[in-house]
């Protein structure tokens, strides 16, 4: 079994796109359930767990403003992080909240916005030495966390796997994923321009 961090690109977009599949099969074959949870394994790829938690209904209140915006226009929401403990298999937290009245419109954006968020967590799980966690809390309620070293490889990697599904260019899934962060305000139009020059810069 190869380490997820000795993993290339192109087979971490595979397994990106395993999981995926994975994921949407659940969602379809447990149709009507209000509440999911399960832990999935993958021990051909570097033995990743994902722990995903389904919810059929609104996002909590307490969730940020922008997930709220994409539940509103997609019809679901994603919240994920990743993990690499010093002992034991990395991870992804996932939490994925459906809005049941827009189902069926809505699962052809969930399996590419599930493409960007897997492939971006998994490429923090291989490069979980590269940043500083106090750093990332430090930076958390600013538009300069999307500036930090380990976000924006990941931000890169999901995006790009996201283009090429949709078969769009980089630049406009860029400005897609930012554009929810500037109508929430959680970020000005001029922060956002500096996030997206900066990524292309490293693209």
């Amino acid at each position: 079994m190869t380490p997820v961090h000795q993993i290339g690109s192109e087979k971490a977009d595979i397994i990106s796109k395993f999981i995926v599949n994975d994921i949407l099969q659940i969602v379809n074959r447990l149709t009507g359930r209000r509440s999911i949870q399960m832990n999935l394994n993958y021990s051909r790829f570097g033995n990743i767990m994902l722990h995903l938690q389904i919810k059929r209904g609104s996002p909590p209140m307490s969730a940020p403003k922008w997930e709220r915006l994409n539940f509103d226009k997609y019809g679901f929401s994603l919240d994920a992080t990743s993990y690499v403990p010093s002992q034991g298999s990395p991870g992804i937290d996932m939490k994925l909240t459906i809005n049941p009245l827009s189902e069926i419109e809505s699962i052809s954006n969930l399996e590419h916005l599930l493409l960007d968020t897997i492939r971006h967590e998994i490429e923090h799980i291989q490069t979980a030495d590269g940043q500083d966690q106090s750093i990332k809390k430090t930076h958390q309620s600013s538009y300069k966390y999307f500036l930090l070293s380990d976000e924006i490889p990941a931000a890169l990697a999901g995006l790009r796997l996201l283009a090429k599904n949709r078969g769009t260019d980089l630049s406009t899934e860029i400005d897609n994923y930012l554009q929810p962060f500037i109508d929430s305000r959680f970020m000005t139009d001029s922060e956002a321009s500096r996030v997206k020059l900066t990524w292309l810069s490293h693209a």
